[in-house]
């Protein structure tokens, strides 16, 4: 399994649930996994094949869920990080 074959689904509505995900993804293969971050609108669907994750993508990228555009993109350690958390919450003084 490569890192390849995990996607990040971003800007997914509120009432958005694993099933609405599974639904909506199954069609492009096998799901390995699918893990739900819905305090960031977000989910990352693992898939067995890289094929599979591209298709996806290229399928569901600006595609709608519940009437609200969603965002598809292969997951890397830079999009996963939280950027409305500070980074340093100390003082310097």
């Amino acid at each position: 399994m490569t890192d390849r074959c995990i996607i990040l689904v971003s800007n997914l509505p509120p009432q958005t649930t694993e099933q609405t995900i599974k639904d909506a993804f199954v069609i492009f293969g096998d799901l390995a996994d699918i893990k739900m971050k819905m305090d960031r609108n977000q989910a990352l669907i693992e898939f067995n094949y890289e094929s599979d994750a591209e298709a996806a993508i290229d399928n569901m990228d600006g595609a709608e869920i519940f009437g609200q555009t969603i965002y598809c993109t292969f997951a890397t350690k830079g999009n996963l990080v939280d950027k409305t958390k500070p980074v340093w919450d100390g003082n310097l003084n």
